[in-house]
């Protein structure tokens, strides 16, 4: 016991005071000792000043302690020992059960062993306030953490290591209709929609293993209907042992109408988007009836030679799209030009070779998902150089473009022309393989020829 401590002594006994006395100075701790003699100076002593401890005869001249120790002992900052004679014992047991801290049966042994009782009883008492102060404290953290998860708009849910919900957030009712007390205790799964179920079991056998991924899955409401949701769920593991899992469930299903009414939205643009597409194609084709098919061949040529690449099906759609229509720019050729039966003059040769920066100039303010306006522009391109209507080299030219020139050499080549017949497939995968890594990208010509001789490709 530190000394300087106050000890209010409450006792009626002139030698029983004493005795105390002797004892805490034989101790040698310095200790204060307030006496009274009555109950009520003991209430008009601690009214002045809280001792550091209080000793209170069970027995006083103007009250029994054990009959108002309900009052005596009322919210207090300092322990309370009990002095009894022999034989009432009881009625100091009944103190402490109201509170007091601990009783002492009188004896020329317990006035010696008084300062060790008290050093005794108040390390008990700080170590009783210590762990009072720690409660409060986790009480009133408990709280405000609960306020707090209780305020999130997003359901908070904890599951047992079997699955079942031990806690969830009130905000659940607000999203999926149910009070938190129809959920705790039922295993999590029983709200999953059928159909996710196999899925969502999965994932919780995963949380063993440490799996954090989010998930998106359905929920079965209260009121019957199904709602997307979004979890982050993480495993709790105690003494190494998986005890269940903590996350956060995000009700999407606005996000979902949401996504599913674009994709409607872009399916039906898409589906506009190929009828224009297709439109674009059947003008050129019209306006030159002896390669009725051939843009549609470049296209199939150049997407078989874009899925050889490797390249991913957004681009290669894009390849088809751009083959499709490479020739649009034809429908500003006179018709006479386009199907004359002969070679043609050098004059009708630069007219011919302005398809390309018309269809570019056609194309190049509508908002594809591809650079298609480039690709027509550059598709008669060359890598040496060699080719229209800008010579470009190399790198310069964009692959798609590259591509859409080798399939476009290809299928001309094979076909009939006004002016000629067809030279066969033969001697248009000569002509590639000739001009490979000189007039053709090295690799779309090493494709192609791979398309035609190992995997039997053919133009339909």
């Amino acid at each position: 016991m530190n000394t300087g401590n106050t000890i209010l002594l409450v006792e009626d006994e002139p030698a029983h005071v004493e005795a105390v006395r002797r004892a805490f100075k034989k101790s040698g701790n310095g200790a204060k000792i307030r006496v009274a003699g009555t109950l009520r100076e003991y209430r008009a002593a601690i009214a002045m000043e809280a001792p550091r401890i209080a000793i209170l005869d069970l027995g006083l001249p103007d009250g029994d302690v054990s009959e108002t120790v309900v009052e005596l002992l009322k919210p207090r900052s300092f322990p309370i020992l009990i002095l009894t004679g022999n034989g009432r014992e009881s009625a100091a047991v009944a103190t402490m059960k109201a509170g007091a801290l601990d009783y002492i049966v009188k004896s020329a042994e317990a006035f010696v062993g008084m300062p060790h009782s008290v050093d005794r009883a108040l390390r008990e008492w700080d170590l009783l306030q210590d762990r009072r102060t720690a409660e409060i404290a986790l009480k009133e953290s408990a709280e405000k953490y609960r306020s707090l998860v209780e305020s999130i708009s997003d359901t908070i849910y904890a599951l047992d290591a079997r699955g079942a919900i031990s806690y969830i957030s009130p905000v659940v009712k607000k999203s999926l209709g149910y009070e938190p007390e129809e959920l705790i205790g039922r295993p999590f799964i029983e709200i999953v929609a059928k159909d996710d179920q196999p899925d969502v079991a999965k994932r919780f056998i995963g949380l063993r293993a440490g799996d954090l991924k989010y998930f998106e899955y359905r929920i079965v409401a209260k009121q019957g209907d199904l709602r997307w949701v979004r979890t982050l769920t993480n495993p709790v593991f105690e003494a190494g042992i998986f005890a269940g899992a903590r996350g956060v469930l995000v009700d999407i299903s606005e996000r979902k109408k949401a996504e599913d009414l674009l994709r409607r939205t872009l399916g039906d643009l898409s589906n506009a988007l190929g009828g224009v597409i297709h439109v674009l194609a059947a003008i050129a084709e019209k306006r030159d009836p002896y390669t009725a098919g051939h843009q549609r061949r470049v296209a199939d040529l150049a997407q078989a030679i874009g899925h050889e690449m490797g390249f991913a099906e957004h681009r290669v759609e894009g390849m088809r799209i751009a083959g499709i229509i490479h020739d649009i720019g034809k429908i500003s050729i006179p018709s006479e030009i386009l199907s004359k039966p002969a070679r043609l003059t050098e004059i009708e040769f630069e007219i011919i070779k302005s398809h390309p920066q018309v269809g570019c100039d056609i194309l190049c303010d509508v908002a594809f998902s591809w650079p298609l306006a480039e690709m027509v522009l550059q598709h008669h391109e060359r890598m040496d150089g060699s080719g229209y209507p800008r010579g470009l080299k190399g790198e310069d030219i964009l692959l798609e473009a590259r591509i859409l020139a080798v399939s476009d050499v290809v299928e001309a080549m094979a076909s009939h022309r006004p002016y000629r017949p067809s030279l066969g497939i033969d001697a248009a995968l000569t002509e590639i393989e000739n001009g490979q890594g000189t007039r053709y990208d090295p690799a779309v010509a090493s494709a192609c020829l791979k398309l035609f001789r190992e995997k039997r490709f053919a133009l339909a």
